[in-house]
């Protein structure tokens, strides 16, 4: 691999290994040993190490002074558990967006929410899911809260794991995953809190029910 060469070099790390991780190129429970990652990326060992304490962090590695580092084991309690935390906070990130909603806000997620549709109708399930995580980052965005940010986006490496491990199950269901965001995007414009609530809350326990089901059967 060529160089990796940046004052945040760390960061480009725990990218890099936070791809793999995510792509299943590193699986769960597979040991990360800090001076082979150095070897093969031509970077020091303390970068690595505090590249594993970002993954750490992000909830993707495990790190135990006796046993060393490990990805983390995908499994059904930290799913069930993961999707509850984000039902909440994106019932949150919905009610400060709300609040805050602007022309531009409003305009701008209207055209993630049509490439959403176009992805859904070329069966396209990457870019479906990229649209999605677009979604709430204009959201987020509109709201202007750094902390809210970081408490969301912290989880995303984890929730972008599990939807990675479910994409090739759900292409022929894409369409009727979409109905849920042409109910978001009705309550947007309506301007109905509760029923913006109860669809991203519907939504997240469908995402949670698909999850877990395809990892029982793996």
């Amino acid at each position: 691999m060529a160089v990796l060469k940046s004052q945040n070099l760390a960061y480009e790390i725990a990218e890099h290994l936070s791809g793999r991780i995510i792509r299943m190129e590193l699986g769960s429970g597979e040991r990360l040993i800090e001076s082979k990652i150095a070897k093969d990326l031509d970077v020091s060992q303390s970068s690595v190490r505090e590249a594993l304490r970002i993954l750490e962090k992000n909830g993707l590695v495990e790190i135990n002074q006796r046993r060393g580092t490990y990805v983390t084991e995908l499994s059904i309690s930290n799913i069930d558990i993961m999707y509850d935390i984000v039902s909440e906070l994106y019932a949150l990130l919905i009610r400060k967006a709300m609040e805050r909603k602007t022309e531009l806000y409003i305009k701008e997620i209207l055209e993630v929410f049509k490439k959403l549709e176009i992805s859904a109708k070329n069966n396209d399930v990457e870019n479906y899911f990229n649209n999605i995580f677009e979604i709430a980052m204009v959201a987020l965005r509109a709201v202007d809260s750094s902390l809210l940010k970081n408490i969301i986006t912290d989880l995303w490496p984890n929730k972008r794991r599990v939807e990675y491990m479910t994409l090739k199950y759900r292409k022929d269901e894409l369409l009727k995953n979409l109905k849920y965001f042409k109910q978001l995007e009705k309550y947007m414009l309506e301007a109905n809190l509760d029923k913006l609530i109860e669809t991203i809350k519907e939504y997240t326990r469908n995402e949670k029910r698909i999850a877990i089901g395809i990892l029982e059967k793996s």
